[in-house]
């Protein structure tokens, strides 16, 4: 219950097989969003066309992916232009 009535410290154990199956490093979360999501709230941001912005990240998701997110966010109506 630590954290929820008071402080306290958390304890997750592993198996050696489970520990060994984990990647060294996470995929960075810029990846792991839903990139029309991701493209949707950079709109409405106003932080300018969304690929640009996201091609400047550190680790930035590959252009094709973000031209497809933008591409399809259009063809619902969700934005008024492909940026």
């Amino acid at each position: 219950r630590a954290g929820r009535c008071q402080p306290g410290v958390w304890f997750r154990l592993f198996s050696s097989l489970q520990w060994q199956a984990m990647p060294e490093y996470t995929e960075p979360e810029i990846l792991r969003t839903p990139l029309e999501e991701l493209c949707l709230e950079l709109s409405s941001l106003g932080l300018g066309p969304p690929g640009e912005f996201l091609a400047s990240a550190i680790s930035p998701p590959k252009a094709l992916m973000v031209e497809h997110a933008l591409e399809l966010l259009h063809r619902i109506g969700a934005t008024e232009d492909v940026a």
